[in-house]
């Protein structure tokens, strides 16, 4: 019974009086979102949410163009352009030196080169063997014996035993004997031929596998001396000949 009455005084209002105004609920202040700078070096952006704007790329910077948003995604400032250096985005190429940007910009195709090879020589040639001397003979005991004309025969042999050993050595045994003979009526001829009879004998140990120790200088200057030119040229062709096996002359050896 009083819950009853109690329910009907709160009810009643005395005529002419107004009702009081409902209480205003304030909605709460949402901070806007931050602001992404462009270029700001390690700091990431807060995630991307609805309702908040999406950093604004400013085109031109450091030539470089920015990487796809996706909802969700960490943002992150794209490095400064550096050189030497690897560029934004481009592709790590095989071989490429390390620490050394590529010399065109991404975008175009780069080639770098290989690891370099030596170049060694050429194997499987064919040659023929000469002719071990005694050095003594042919510098002084031959010479002698034949006033001078074993000297010539014997510089034939050497440059054609140049020649067939190593098809590279351009030489004619005969022009070779006519420079010493009858180009000593011009004085150059002869010297000529035994600097370059030297260097011909340098060139058959490197192709025999030798290291060439045979230098026309030295021959050229020996001539001078008592003709020691001989005894040197036919010493080194002995190391090459006894270093493919000492076989009889004229036995094709392979280089």
């Amino acid at each position: 019974m009083s819950s009853d009455s109690d329910h009907g005084a709160a009810q009643y209002r005395p005529e002419g009086e107004s009702k009081p105004a409902p209480e205003t609920v304030i909605a709460p202040q949402f901070p806007s979102a931050p602001q992404w700078q462009a270029g700001q070096q390690g700091q990431a952006a807060p995630q991307w949410q609805q309702g908040q704007a999406t950093p604004q790329w400013q085109p031109g910077q450091q030539g470089q163009a920015p990487p796809q948003w996706q909802a969700g995604q960490q943002w992150q400032a794209a490095p400064q352009a550096q050189g030497p250096g690897q560029y934004y985005g481009a592709p790590q190429i095989p071989g490429a030196p390390q620490g050394q940007a590529p010399a065109q910009y991404y975008g175009q195709p780069q080639v770098y080169p290989g690891p370099q090879q030596a170049v060694l020589p050429a194997l499987g040639m064919t040659g023929r063997m000469g002719k071990t001397r005694n050095i003594f003979l042919v510098w002084l005991v031959l010479p002698f014996i034949t006033l001078g004309i074993y000297r010539l025969v014997w510089w034939y042999k050497i440059n054609r035993e140049a020649r067939d050993l190593d098809k590279r050595i351009i030489v004619s045994p005969g022009v070779a004997v006519l420079a010493i003979t009858l180009g000593a009526f011009i004085i150059v001829p002869p010297f000529v031929s035994v600097y370059k009879t030297g260097e011909r004998i340098g060139q058959m140990q490197t192709a025999a596998g030798l290291a060439s120790s045979c230098n026309g200088v030295l021959g050229l200057i020996g001539s001078f001396v008592l003709g020691l030119d001989a005894l040197y040229y036919q010493s080194e062709l002995n190391k090459i000949w006894a270093h493919l096996g000492g076989a009889p002359e004229g036995t094709p050896v392979t280089l």
